[in-house]
């Protein structure tokens, strides 16, 4: 099935109606506040870049989960089947980093993880390329060069994405059965603009087969993510206290 934000959402309008939802955010804010803990529930502050989203789905979890062993500790402790975590922040906040913390954190509890990670690849103090590690395996290759490193695939504005990486993350997606724990960093403009890349992760969030997914998205598109799974809850990282320059 090709997925996109039109059946997406009809699929959920059948399943519960989007009201239902809003409704449903609002129940566990108000239950928050009997037990004293409303001001931890706060909105993200991201600007409205579509129509269409409610400001009250914009709710951040950043202060209730401030590490990946916080966010483990909530997960062990209740039973909230497809429940999904959109990673986000500035370059240099640690998206990647706080996505392997969170896949060793679970792999020493013993909690099984599919899924896929992109670590930068350095020469020296220069970034010039991205990985795409399955973390089922363990298994890495190159998924992005810098441009003029190489002369086929997709083309962003600083990377040539390879299209034999991407089949593989592809299939490896497309082999992911239900899980307790989903990770993919990251779903950007290649494939919720695009409708490229690594597309099968969206149809894998869509279906809800697993208890937790942590997915990051940039956060220029928060609002766009929000529309294709409006259950989602942003987890918004803070940059360092001291950030290290950003690397071109």
């Amino acid at each position: 099935m090709k997925y996109n934000k039109k059946n997406i959402l009809d699929r959920d309008r059948n399943h519960s109606d989007l009201s239902d939802l809003k409704a449903c955010a609002m129940v566990k804010q108000a239950a928050l506040v009997q037990r004293g803990q409303g001001s931890l529930w706060k909105r993200s502050g991201l600007p409205k870049s579509r129509p269409g989203i409610e400001l009250e789905r914009r709710i951040t979890v950043q202060v209730l989960i401030d590490s990946p062993d916080s966010l483990l500790a909530s997960f062990m402790s209740r039973d909230e089947p497809g429940r999904l975590i959109l990673i986000t922040g500035q370059r240099g906040s640690g998206k990647t980093d706080w996505c392997l913390a969170l896949a060793e954190a679970a792999s020493t509890l013993g909690i099984p993880i599919s899924g896929l990670v992109s670590p930068a690849v350095f020469e020296g103090d220069r970034k010039v390329g991205i990985g795409l590690r399955d973390l089922g395996s363990g298994v890495e290759r190159r998924l992005a060069f810098l441009r003029g490193k190489s002369d086929k695939g997709q083309i962003t504005q600083d990377w040539l994405i390879d299209e034999e990486t991407l089949n593989w993350g592809n299939v490896i997606l497309a082999q992911s059965g239900t899980c307790p724990l989903f990770i993919l960093d990251e779903l950007g403009p290649l494939e919720l603009e695009r409708g490229v890349g690594l597309t099968n992760g969206i149809g894998l969030i869509s279906e809800r087969r697993y208890n937790l997914a942590c997915v990051v998205i940039r956060t220029s598109l928060l609002a766009l993510a929000l529309e294709y799974w409006p259950w989602g809850q942003i987890l918004q990282l803070p940059l360092p206290t001291q950030a290290e320059p950003e690397v071109p």
